[in-house]
């Protein structure tokens, strides 16, 4: 009896005197508003863009040194290849198919990791600047708005706004390269 006394006297006093959010709770913030205010989602698209471009340039010349490897291959066994000769030419083209399909998914690959090393680069540049904006509203954790995702919250710890402000003092901002074309 006396557990349960003592457990509605500290209900009660949580009823009576709430933690507002204003003391040490959570702040939230929108990192895709962020990044597009900064530029930096431009900055990333074109880079990524860019990249795309250089490594499609080295599969396609990659592509024109494979295809001149197998048309040597195919001139090398005549015109009336043995089935030994025609083997060999089947082998070959599966061998420089699979050098292209390699050579391909290591690029998309590439790519891949690229963006998520100007992701991690950015919020790792940002963190700082998040917990200082947090820390002027007396919040000490910083949640994203989107990931992972916020069921709901009150607009007061919302610190987008001053984040993206603090953020263009600090030279965050970024201007996208100039986007390459094939």
């Amino acid at each position: 009896m006396k557990k349960l006394v003592t457990l509605i006297a500290i209900l009660s006093g949580l009823a009576l005197n709430p933690i507002k959010a204003a003391d040490g709770g959570v702040a939230i913030v929108d990192l895709d508003a962020v990044a597009k205010e900064l530029g930096v989602l431009e900055f990333i698209a074109v880079t990524l863009d860019n990249m795309k471009v250089a490594k499609d340039a080295e599969l396609n010349k990659m592509q024109q040194n494979l295809q001149a490897q197998m048309n040597k291959a195919i001139k090398d066994a005549g015109d009336k290849p043995s089935e030994d000769e025609r083997r060999k030419v089947a082998l070959t083209n599966r061998e420089l198919e699979t050098q292209f399909q390699q050579a391909r998914a290591k690029a998309a690959q590439d790519i891949q990791l690229e963006k998520l090393k100007l992701i991690n680069n950015f919020r790792n540049d940002l963190k700082p600047h998040a917990l200082t904006v947090a820390k002027k509203k007396k919040l000490h954790v910083v949640l994203n708005k989107v990931m992972p995702p916020v069921y709901a919250f009150d607009d007061s710890v919302d610190i987008t706004v001053e984040l993206t402000a603090e953020a263009k003092k600090a030279g965050l901002a970024k201007k996208a390269p100039e986007r390459k074309t094939q």
